[in-house]
């Protein structure tokens, strides 16, 4: 799905969205459909606006790429960004579409494109991570500091769990909101939950494979997960 917003929509209105929708990336388009900013997770743990803020001022500016380009530059932008998604415009700057991660990998997947080595090949490393007991503050840092999404959380030096922007950033922007505790919830203001331990807001078990697992394996679990 593509989640869309307009500079005067409301903050909370567009995370409620991203979440029901499970996208990371909206595009921002005036009145005229052109592409002028941007508002994703990221945008939304750096700046930290009131949920009654309007969507312009917490986007950036925009990025994009053309409708005409070739698969191979998309990838090449979408790396070089670091970003999980990328509007796609016509030459006026009018939105037609979003290339996501996600699309990326189904094609080369379903086109056989990807090379047969295994993870390990590939993967990033060492891998940055958290441990349990360390601050939700610092998991924010890290991701900021890093240009990161998610990070593994470590307990004795064993996987414990993951924690990701979303994460963060949906309990920060509903600390202030009264509802119903649930167990595990953290609750209290945004000091309450920037102070709280990664562990409490990490999501465990962590879905995994085998470093020597190949790719093909590893995009299907993405894919499927």
């Amino acid at each position: 799905a593509i989640v869309i917003a307009k500079p005067k929509d409301i903050i909370s209105k567009v995370i409620s969205d991203m979440r029901d929708y499970r996208v990371w990336v909206v595009p921002v388009i005036n009145d005229n459909g052109k592409l002028v900013g941007i508002l994703s997770y990221r945008e939304l743990l750096e700046r930290r606006v009131s949920l009654r803020s309007k969507v312009s001022s917490a986007m950036s500016p925009p990025y994009s790429i053309s409708q005409d380009s070739d698969l191979t530059r998309a990838m090449g932008k979408i790396l070089t960004l670091r970003v999980r998604a990328l509007p796609v415009v016509d030459p006026s700057m009018k939105l037609v579409g979003i290339l996501t991660r996600e699309r990326v990998l189904r094609y080369l997947l379903d086109s056989g494109l990807l090379p047969h080595v295994n993870a390990s090949s590939v993967m990033s490393k060492p891998a940055i991570t958290i441990e349990a007991n360390e601050a939700v503050a610092r998991a924010k840092w890290l991701m900021i500091r890093h240009g990161i999404t998610r990070l593994p959380v470590l307990e004795s030096s064993k996987l414990y769990g993951i924690v990701s922007m979303r994460d963060i950033v949906e309990r920060l922007y509903y600390a202030s909101i009264p509802r119903r505790s649930r167990r595990g919830d953290v609750v209290g203001t945004e000091d309450d939950v920037l102070a709280a331990p990664v562990k409490a807001i990490a999501t465990t078990p962590v879905i995994t494979i085998s470093d020597n697992n190949d790719i093909y394996t590893a995009v299907h679990v993405m894919l499927d997960k």
